[in-house]
């Protein structure tokens, strides 16, 4: 237990120490993470730590919706997300394929990702 306390501890310094630097929040999940852990063993632990995995998809769709609505899974959407990455740091071959694809696969993978975000994995949180 004090390992963990003190491992949450180290986690939060980093997380809080990075989003001072460059604004990120990238590392909040682990911190929410780490802290869960220090509960004692059992379901009240494992309730914690499945609640901040549904948190943290669940709240990334539902912030597409909120802001884009259902425009959000336009076939464009996705190709205006590539190009700001176009600065290589996706995955060139990637970027090259979506660019390519026709935009009926775009529409799935966007509708794909809000299902995934939305629905599949906060339904994880219930299921056991």
């Amino acid at each position: 237990m004090t390992l963990r306390f003190a491992f949450a501890v180290l986690v939060t310094m980093e997380s809080f120490f990075e989003y001072s630097l460059v604004g990120w929040h990238t590392s909040f999940a682990a911190l929410y993470m780490s802290w869960a852990a220090t509960a004692p063993c059992g379901y009240v632990r494992d309730f914690m730590l499945r609640l901040v995995v549904a948190h943290s998809y669940a709240s990334a769709g539902f912030v597409k919706l909120a802001t884009g609505g259902l425009r959000w899974c336009h076939a464009k959407n996705l190709q205006d997300v590539l190009n700001c990455y176009e600065s290589g740091a996706a995955s060139p071959l990637a970027s090259r394929l979506l660019r390519s694809a026709p935009n009926f696969v775009l529409l799935c993978i966007n509708y794909g990702t809000l299902l995934l975000e939305c629905v599949i994995v906060p339904l994880l949180l219930v299921m056991d």
